[in-house]
């Protein structure tokens, strides 16, 4: 902060001369108060701005109004609002309708890049668009959630399907993954076993072996 700058700035006998107040002589008692008053003034004024600032972020959010000018895939920001962009939004349905049929992230983001008609993704970025509500036309923050603030792409019926499938999955899997964890010892030198998965076409098979081997 200014204070410790103003003391660096005496350690090392280096002058300090302003723009606006001029020449600072920091040998002075004098020049060293004023130079102080200035520098404390302005991170006054500085955390003043920095205050006012996060007010009026504070009473956009709690009106639910947009806080951010980038706009996600999809969508466009113009004069604080986000409107559609219908080529991705034809992306963003399909993530959607592909999800509900058992689709997964990259089986998804595979479907897209073979689509000449639809914009490839990473499977982060599918799993980026089922997280965000903004296409069902939901703002959440942590003052609430604000419906009808963005133009939905897809409806609520779909986006809230979508959360419940994944957390079932995320559900299943865990329970899948942690039942013989730290259970199974190896017979010959009572090691736990370490899990390994290999994934197959249409199934993955999951078995242990020995870490010492």
């Amino acid at each position: 902060n200014a204070i410790q700058l103003f003391e660096i700035c005496k350690t090392h006998h280096i002058t300090i001369i302003s723009v606006n107040d001029g020449y600072f002589n920091l040998a002075k008692e004098f020049d060293c108060f004023r130079l102080n008053i200035l520098m404390s003034l302005a991170e006054m004024e500085s955390n003043n701005i920095s205050e006012q600032t996060r007010n009026g972020i504070r009473e956009k959010a709690k009106q639910g109004k947009l806080i951010t000018t980038h706009a996600p895939f999809g969508y466009r920001y113009r004069q604080s609002h986000f409107i559609v962009h219908e080529e991705e939004a034809h992306t963003v349905k399909a993530v959607y309708r592909w999800y509900l049929q058992g689709l997964g992230y990259k089986k998804i983001s595979q479907h897209l890049d073979n689509n000449p008609n639809l914009i490839p993704r990473k499977p982060y970025q599918v799993r980026n668009i089922l997280l965000n509500p903004n296409y069902c036309g939901r703002v959440i923050n942590k003052y609430g959630t604000f419906n009808d603030i963005v133009p939905p792409i897809i409806d609520v019926d779909t986006f809230e399907e979508a959360q419940e499938r994944r957390i079932h999955k995320q559900h299943n899997r865990s329970n899948s993954r942690n039942k013989l964890k730290r259970r199974i010892k190896c017979p010959y030198c009572q090691s736990t076993l370490t899990n390994l998965t290999i994934k197959k076409e249409k199934h993955s098979l999951r078995y242990y072996v020995c870490p010492q081997k």
